[in-house]
This record gives structure tokens, sequence and C-alpha cells, in this order.
């Protein structure tokens, strides 16, 4: 997407939107990065590690359908630099925290810039990119979630062992005042796709279908949301140095980031709905946490590379579906949509801490599985709603223009 202006356009707002994004999950998976120096130094437990993880998602979906409707209103610019400045407030309040309640407010206000962050970044693409390259855009966008366990996992072994848990926060919150303060995006007038509502146009809302896809979201989540959070502590269970952790962790994130590109790519070229796609991505994944189930370091390595490269790869094509179907609503409607991911974003985190702290990490990977599993028959049946409505639709539509 470079050479012409349209593409430079494009190509901008991709950027934009995917370090917004970037901002928006930094702080939590950060946290989940560096959980064994952060918890050693402030002396809390992995369930209550869990707890400050689901903090951050339960203020995001609480906030996420008024945030996401207020992005519309505000303006996607303007709602996009408001939330890189919450981000970089929050990691500040974590950098010098002395205690466990600073955590837990950084938290919040995390929680809180990421659930104005995903909506107006889902908004810049449906207005800036054409629609060639948009399902593209949204693995780019998107590709931002692993972007940030990436950078907390190289955070460990660069930063945390040498200089300090509390200076990693420090320079993430340095490059989310250089997002907040990087240049705005062009609005223009990007052709629809065919079949989908008009990019100038508001198409209203069925809560039905996306209440069903916001709850399969909400157990992909919960599983994927675990790997954030505690894949180094669980490496490090079996017998994996903190350094050899932080890399793991590193190495999934880039084959997620590959694969959301993927995706994206191999949606802008298919008639496929990206909504089969989501599921068949949720079945690869879970069989990835079996095999992080299976308590052996090999096996642990190889379901890292599964559970990241597919279990995790599917919120790109999930936005991009939502996105596409609502055109000028896609702000509101994945703010709607994403409740379901930030419920998943709380009950996963702490039900894997709980599992963890009291059981072990395989009880709480083998949980991951399940939710991935069945999210990916929620978001199959979630799909099958739709086409029958627009079928539905279509047929009243040729019914009514009959002489």
């Amino acid at each position: 997407m470079t050479g012409t202006p349209e593409r430079r356009q494009g190509v901008g707002a991709a950027a934009r939107a995917a370090g917004v994004t970037v901002c928006g999950a930094l702080p939590a998976f950060l946290t989940g990065g560096l959980a064994v120096q952060v918890r050693a130094d402030l002396d809390f437990s992995a369930a209550l590690l869990g707890i400050a993880i689901a903090v951050y998602f339960g203020v995001s979906s609480v906030s996420s359908p008024y945030l996401g409707h207020a992005a519309q209103r505000l303006g996607l610019d303007r709602s996009a630099r408001l939330a890189a400045t919450g981000s970089g407030m929050a990691l500040l309040v974590a950098a010098v925290t002395p205690n466990y309640a600073g955590l837990a407010m950084a938290m919040v206000i995390a929680g809180l810039a990421n659930a104005l962050a995903q909506p107006a970044a889902n908004g810049m693409l449906v207005r800036d990119v054409p629609v060639r390259w948009r399902a593209l855009s949204f693995g780019i966008k998107q590709s931002a979630i692993p972007v940030a366990t990436l950078v907390a996992g190289l955070a460990v072994p660069l930063i945390a062992l040498t200089l300090g848990w509390r200076w990693a926060y420090a320079f993430a919150a340095l490059g989310a005042l250089v997002v907040a303060l990087s240049g705005r995006s062009r609005a223009s007038a990007i052709p629809s796709t065919p079949g989908a509502a008009p990019d100038g146009a508001a198409r209203a809302l069925e809560y039905a279908p996306l209440i069903v896809l916001g709850m399969s979201a909400a157990l992909g989540t919960a599983a994927a949301t675990s790997l954030g959070s505690f894949t180094t502590e669980s490496a490090v269970d079996l017998g994996a140095s903190e350094a050899t952790a932080g890399l793991l962790l590193a190495m999934g994130s880039v084959l997620g980031i590959g694969m959301r590109l993927l995706s994206g790519w191999y949606s802008d070229r298919s008639i496929r709905d990206p909504l089969v796609v989501v599921a068949l991505l949720l079945a690869g994944g879970s069989a990835g946490y079996a095999f992080m189930a299976g308590g052996m370091l090999q096996l642990y390595v190889a379901g890292v590379a599964f559970a990241f490269g597919l279990g995790w790869s599917w919120p790109a094509m999930f936005h991009f579906a939502v996105s596409r179907r609502y055109g000028a609503s896609a702000a509101a409607a994945t703010g709607v949509a994403q409740s379901g991911v930030y419920v998943g974003g709380v009950v996963g985190p702490v039900a894997f801490g709980l599992l963890a702290q009291h059981y072990s990490y395989s009880l709480g990977w083998a949980f991951a599985g399940g939710a991935a599993a069945i999210a990916a028959l929620g978001i199959a049946t979630g799909a099958r709603m739709l086409t029958r409505r627009d079928r539905g639709e279509t047929a009243s539509a040729a019914h009514g223009a009959e002489p």
C-alpha cells in the first residue's frame, strides 16, 4: 500500500490505528510479561495478578459501548489522541507505584483508554483505507496486540533484568506520548464493499447476532488473554529461565503478528465469510492450548506456537467482519461486540490465576483450550444468524420490488 496518494493514505491510517491499539493493549500485556519481576517486588500472588488484568478488561467492558459512540461524536482522530494519552498516564502510574493498589489503579486508567482506542482505530480504517486493502489493514491494526506482547517479552531480558521493571513501564509511556502527538489521519470518501453497508451510511445494529458473536469472542478472549498474562510464568514453572520465558513470549507474538497479516491478506482476496476464518482459527488454537497443558517444556513450546499463531490471530478478522457489515456505524458496532471481548478478558485471567494458584498451570491451559473450542462453535453460529438475516432482507426487498 505505497505509491499513490490513496495508498499512502491507507498506509498512514493503518499505521496510526496500529499505534493507538498498541498503546491501548500495552499496559495489561506489559504487566503480564513483567509478572515475575513485578510480583517479586510488590509481593502479590498469581491470583492477584489475574485480578489486576481483569480490572483492565472489566473497565474496558463496561465503558466500551459508551466510548464507541463517544468516539464517533468526539471525532476519530481526537479520540485516538485521548486514548494514547490515557495509556501513557496508566504506564507512568505503574512505573512509580509502591504497591499493588497503585498497579490496580493503573489498570483502571488503561482500561478506559483501551475502550476508546479500539473503536476509534476501527472507525479510522473504515473511513480512510480503500476497500481492497481493508481486511489487511485490520490485520495490521490487530497485529498491534501481539506487538504489545512482543514488546513485553523483549522487555524482560533487555530492560527488566538489567535496568529494572519500572524502566520498562517508563519507556512504554514515552512511546505512548509519541503516538499521542503523531499526525492525524485525513478523511476521504472511500468506496464501500459490495454487499456491505455503505461507508457513508449507518446500518441499524442487529443486537441478537452481535450478542452471540460477543459471547463467543468472550470465550476466545478468555483463552487468549491468559497467553499474554501467564506464558512467561508458566514457562518458568516448567523449568525455563526468566530470559528464555520472555523470548518464548516474544516468539509467540511474532507468530501472532504474521498470522493476523496473512489472514487479512487472504480475506481481501476471498469471498469466504471472514467469520468462518475466525471459527477455524479458534478451533486450531484449541490444539495449541492442549499442548501447553501437557506439562512438558518441549510440548509447551510447540503449544505456544499454535496458540499464538492460530488461537490469538482471530481478532483481526472478527473486527473486520463486524466493521465491514456496519460501515459508518463501525465504531458503535465494534463497541458493542468488543464488550464481549472484554468480558472474556475479565474472566480469563482471574479463572486462570485461580486454577494456577490452587491446582496447576496445566489445568489453566486445559480451561483455555476448552473455551477456545466452544468459541469456535459460537462464532460459526453467529455467522449463520447473520447469513439468514441477509437472505431474509434480500427476499423481502425482492418481494417489495415486484409489480
